[in-house]
């Protein structure tokens, strides 16, 4: 079977599980974005021993990765912390000082 043919027999059903994965408005490009990185390596589809369960698996990875991307917090850098702890009269410094 040729990319084309592989492609044509397989879509219908990544497309269903991407969008039971995002919904409907990111699956398309999920797919894509898949099927893309796919075809630019040697061999592309035509060299995969199972295209279908590699693509699946591959959609699964790039929702994870989005989903990361998306709920990853912004290191916040505060400055300098003072780190001196005042006993009384006296005050001693932090060892990191």
């Amino acid at each position: 079977m040729s990319e084309s043919e592989i492609y044509e027999t397989i879509r219908w059903d990544l497309m269903r599980y991407a969008t039971a994965l995002t919904g409907p408005n990111t699956a398309e490009d999920v797919v894509s974005t898949v099927v893309t990185r796919v075809l630019g390596r040697e061999g592309g589809l035509v060299a995969l021993r199972d295209a279908k369960q590699y693509l699946m698996r591959s959609i699964l990875n790039e929702v994870r990765s989005r989903h990361r991307q998306r709920t990853r917090q912004p290191v916040v850098h505060v400055g300098s912390i003072d780190t001196t702890v005042h006993l009384g009269e006296t005050s001693v410094l932090d060892v990191g000082d």
